[in-house]
């Protein structure tokens, strides 16, 4: 097969690749060659085992921040990849094309430590490789976790009653992982205080021990150390299972994340006492284990403190008499005062600013993951969303609506022409052939490409040779599907040949008044709906995108009664909803301006009509579809604050709700 190259039967790259493509739920398209990925040996965050490397992470892996890993891919990499340093936080690596979830700087191009964080906009996504340009002006998140406190009940091995981890018990917690240890092969958990600071502090340790634990402290002092050492199996083999028997070892269990305030505050206090130091409002602590100093940092922010992270090599391999088994030494120190902070905490993330991006050659095994929630913590928030493959067989549309996205996207084309229509250019059928037969012969997974993102998908039925009729037997057999988007009504050729396991039909819909103004070339919504019929009636699926919705005057008679025309005799398996919105290209080609008046508010999706109205708009529409008993409902191109009152109100959740262009 020409300019296809492959590596264990896997698809490297198309010669042909712009042909298809890779979307995510971002704005930004990637090729079909540039997948984003980690690299070999960055670290992800988990709740299984702390902090894990890609490599090790399996299907069913549950991630910070309750997600949970359902696919793993794997493949060659020889390209760029993007080095990122925030400040406070370890770096992170990944290829050029991944996103990360940034907020801008408000008003000044250059970051100034005199002054508070002050960031405007949402949260949006961004390639890696776009931070490389001054990246001063970015802010990028930090999840916090959940943040609902529980009430943690520790069960010990092979006891009886369940003790609960009030503050006492983690104070002591803290001190074991700052400064303990688990002897062998005799079940005594040993932890080490310094004869002359640490004195005022053994009154608190033996109380904890005797009144919680119900053992003895035997208290002997060994050359420099003074060991505090009791004997309980079950707590010994507790703290080895969920904390490490060693300095090296060391890590923290999950449970501990989900504890309240005030518990965590004296788990940091107990390591403070412990193993730390504090110089005024100064506080720092350090550690052999890279596992506990990442994790250590995510708890602090659960009690509102950011510390700065750094490595090191330990000038001395002794440390009060004890040999360092590890010449690393990883530090953490924060301040305990309010003021003024270069960070800020806003719905449930912590926003820092960028410090320094590099970008790097990198050639080898990178790593990918599609996750329940769609995000990976690095700690920093990245994006591996549910994708969709877009073909791009042909760029343009024959019907020229008044607020078409695509006289922003190919507005060179749109600037030579008075109406602004963008006239349909198709690619050489060979071309998508041949891109087409290596997706085939290399894609494992069942996928579906979606042949409506740039043009209309029916609108070449009428040709001599149909575009149905061309790329419907390419998949004919195979595991794959494509995706017909479409304001057209001919589907004869669907009608007249058997392609119901290998093709989804799907329609955009609106209401007749609004089509009438906005959408004159196009056909009346309602013989839209009748083609719909026709095909579901011959067993294929059917789908609707109602989008985008206008606020006009009547809206509500007008969108009822075309939700009514869509389930009369059709049953979509999934109905997309969105709202008028203009991006800034979009907006500057387009001759009419009429639609501009409804846009109101500004967003990461470009101007949209106020958070009201579009709430609004989206709660009639999903009562009026719940009325049919149509609950597959999906909310496209919209911000974070819309999806989480729909989800308050609707249950619907973001991130798993299935939408259109998703298989």
């Amino acid at each position: 097969m020409p300019n296809c190259v492959f590596e264990n039967k896997k698809l490297v790259r198309i010669g042909s690749g712009r042909i298809i493509t890779l979307f995510t739920k971002t704005q930004k398209a990637r090729k079909l060659t540039d997948v984003v990925c980690f690299p070999k040996g960055e670290k992800v965050y988990t709740e299984n085992r702390g902090v894990e490397a890609v490599e090790n992470i399996q299907i069913g892996t549950r991630l910070y921040g309750n997600t949970v890993v359902q696919k793993v891919f794997k493949r060659e990499f020889d390209g760029r990849c993007i080095a990122i340093k925030p400040k406070y936080f370890p770096e992170f690596t990944v290829t050029a094309s991944h996103p990360i979830l940034v907020r801008e700087m408000r008003r000044t191009k250059v970051y100034s430590p005199r002054r508070n964080v002050n960031v405007w906009g949402e949260p949006h996504w961004l390639p890696a490789s776009v931070l490389l340009d001054n990246p001063e002006r970015f802010f990028v998140g930090v999840g916090i976790g959940e943040q609902e406190e529980q009430e943690i009940g520790i069960k010990l091995p092979g006891g009886q009653n369940e003790l609960s981890l009030t503050p006492d018990l983690a104070y002591l917690l803290g001190w074991y992982v700052a400064d303990g240890c688990c002897s062998f092969p005799s079940p005594h958990v040993i932890l080490y205080l310094n004869p002359e600071a640490d004195k005022k502090h053994i009154p608190r340790l033996t109380a904890i021990v005797e009144n919680i634990l119900n053992r003895k402290i035997n208290l002997n002092y060994k050359n420099p150390s003074l060991r505090l050492t009791f004997s309980l199996k079950a707590m010994h083999v507790f703290l080895k299972q969920n904390f490490g028997k060693s300095a090296c070892e060391k890590r923290l269990p999950w449970w501990l994340f989900k504890a309240n305030a005030s518990t965590i505050g004296e788990f940091m206090k107990g390591y403070l006492h412990g193993d730390g130091w504090t110089d005024g409002n100064l506080c720092c602590i350090s550690t052999c284990s890279e596992i506990l100093a990442r994790q250590l940092q995510l708890l602090l922010l659960r009690i509102g403190q950011v510390a700065y992270w750094s490595e090191s090599q330990a000038k001395n391999k002794m440390i009060d008499g004890r040999r360092l088994k590890d010449s690393v030494s990883y530090r953490l120190h924060w301040r305990n005062t309010v003021g003024r902070k270069h960070w800020l905490l806003k719905q449930g993330i912590v926003w820092v600013r960028l410090f320094r991006t590099l970008a790097r050659p990198y050639k080898g095994l990178v790593y990918n993951f599609q996750t329940s929630t769609g995000t990976i913590s690095t700690p920093v928030i990245t994006h591996n969303c549910p994708h969709f493959y877009e073909l791009k067989w042909a760029g343009g549309c024959i019907y020229n609506c008044a607020y078409c996205y695509l006289m922003g996207t190919f507005r060179f084309r749109a600037w030579k022409r008075k109406d602004r229509m963008v006239t349909p250019k198709f690619k050489e059928r060979k071309d998508i052939e041949r891109a087409v037969m290596a997706f085939i012969n290399c894609q494992e997974e069942p996928s579906t490409l979606n042949t409506g993102e740039l043009s209309d998908s029916l609108m070449q039925e009428a040709a001599k040779e149909p575009f149905s009729e061309f790329i419907m037997p390419l998949f004919e057999g195979t595991k794959h599907k494509v995706l017909f988007l479409s304001k057209g009504t001919n589907v004869k050729h669907f009608l007249k040949n058997d392609w119901q396991k290998n093709a989804i039909l799907s329609w955009s819909i609106n209401s007749v008044e609004v089509s009438k103004k906005f959408e004159k070339l196009a056909p009346n919504p309602l013989d839209r709906i009748k083609a719909a019929r026709k095909v579901f009636e011959r067993g294929y699926e059917v789908r609707f995108r109602l989008d985008p919705m206008v606020p006009v005057l009547g809206w509500e008679g007008q969108y009822k009664r075309i939700i009514t025309a869509m389930f009369e005799g059709v049953k979509p398996t999934v109905v997309t909803l969105g709202t008028l919105r203009g991006l800034p290209a979009t907006l500057a080609v387009a001759v009419r301006k009429d639609w501009v008046k409804y846009l109101t508010e500004k967003s990461s999706w470009g101007r949209k009509p106020g958070l009201k109205i579009r709430l609004e708009m989206y709660r009639f529409a999903i009562q009026e579809m719940r009325k049919h008993r149509h609950r597959t409902i999906g909310v496209c191109k919209d911000t974070l604050q819309i999806h989480k009152l729909l989800e308050k109100e609707f249950g619907m959740n973001h991130k798993t709700m299935k939408c259109n262009c998703i298989r």
